[in-house]
């Protein structure tokens, strides 16, 4: 997490942005961002999506802005992994950071009662696999349960969120189009 607090301050501050002004334009409060920036609490998904947005970067490029085009493996050793602790949400990234490819493969981990929150609603389409356990999706009201190896395939700009249903841990593989993580 400290990768990401340091490079949102640094890519903040290249752009030209105080504190204020990136948060007049994500709808967060100056306190949080500092916080945020200072390591001092972890963003939620949608709050580290709607600063990444505004900062025209990914998830992926804030843990490690070292961008490359030529590595193709990535080792399970080798992975950046993004936990939302309070969430029981982990995400580990399964390519390296690009900022020429076209989709983000992720890996979900979710703890029983795991959930993201809020509602998601971004541009781009999102296709999932579940590879153990159960997950909710609620998708514009409409309650989807999908169980080991069912898959799911919807636009971004829908209304999304989900849960872990399962006793024990969920995993999926998650694929959002254009990446945003």
């Amino acid at each position: 997490m400290q990768n990401i607090s340091v490079n949102i301050r640094r890519l903040r501050q290249k752009q030209g942005l105080s504190l204020r002004e990136l948060a007049s334009q994500t709808g967060i409060t100056p306190s949080m961002i500092s916080q945020i920036e200072n390591g001092k609490t972890s963003p939620s998904l949608a709050t580290l999506k709607n600063i990444c947005d505004k900062l025209e970067t990914t998830i992926g490029q804030l843990i490690d802005d070292k961008a490359s085009t030529s590595d193709q493996v990535l080792r399970l050793t080798e992975r950046k992994t993004m936990h939302q602790k309070e969430q029981g949400i982990y995400i580990e990234l399964l390519t390296t950071p690009d900022p020429y490819k076209q989709m983000e493969p992720l890996y979900f981990t979710l703890q029983p009662n795991a959930c993201s929150g809020n509602e998601y609603r971004h541009y781009g389409q999102e296709f999932l696999v579940v590879l153990k356990g159960k997950l909710e999706i609620l998708l514009n009201n409409n309650k989807y349960i999908l169980n080991k190896g069912d898959s799911f395939y919807f636009n971004s700009s829908t209304p999304h969120k989900y849960r872990n249903l399962s006793k024990g841990n969920t995993e999926l593989v998650w694929i959002v189009t254009p990446p945003s993580f």
